[in-house]
């Protein structure tokens, strides 16, 4: 947001252990980074020491609702506007268009990382105007400038970070696809 406002800023990486330590308590009380619950998945696909098939079914499950509701959403959006770019609210880009970019960019991975489950990911075929509006917020050279991206291949390409102890890595998706 503070990209697509032009207001300066500093962004920065923080591991999962970080969050809870004071200086980033400072900022956000709760230690935690807001957002919808596909945190939980990463929680179970990548860092728990057991493989809980229902803990990661739950919140698959889920991560297709939501997902399922934002492509009807913007279904719906486009049908009710002439405009070439749609818009989860209003008439413009908020803070809420912005907020899924990143969180969409890591569905993707768990999906395609989530054994039994990849081949049933298919985005662009499941959620079509959620993979268009996906496809074309990533477009946008805020979006590039704030996740730290030069060009933009597709839908799938952009990036992504998993956080964890010693998970930290940066993954770049769909380039070669």
């Amino acid at each position: 947001m503070l990209e697509e406002l032009q207001i300066p800023y500093i962004g920065k990486l923080l591991k999962k252990v970080e969050l809870k330590q004071p200086e980033f308590e400072a900022i956000s009380p709760n230690g935690r980074v807001p957002g919808p619950y596909f945190g939980q998945a990463t929680l179970f696909i990548f860092h728990h020491k057991e493989h809980v098939e229902s803990a990661i079914d739950r919140y698959i499950i889920e991560i297709r609702r939501v997902a399922g509701v934002l492509d009807k959403w913007l279904a719906k959006r486009a049908e009710k506007t002439l405009q070439e770019q749609i818009w989860l609210v209003g008439d413009r880009i908020t803070y809420v268009d912005l907020l899924f970019v990143p969180y969409n960019a890591a569905v993707d991975t768990l999906m395609q990382t989530s054994v039994n489950r990849k081949e049933d990911w298919d985005p662009v075929a499941q959620f079509p105007f959620l993979s268009k509006w996906q496809g074309d917020m990533v477009k946008r050279a805020s979006c590039h400038k704030a996740m730290g991206l030069k060009e933009i291949e597709d839908v799938h390409s952009y990036l992504i970070c998993l956080l964890g102890d010693k998970r930290f890595k940066i993954i770049l998706l769909g380039v070669d696809n």
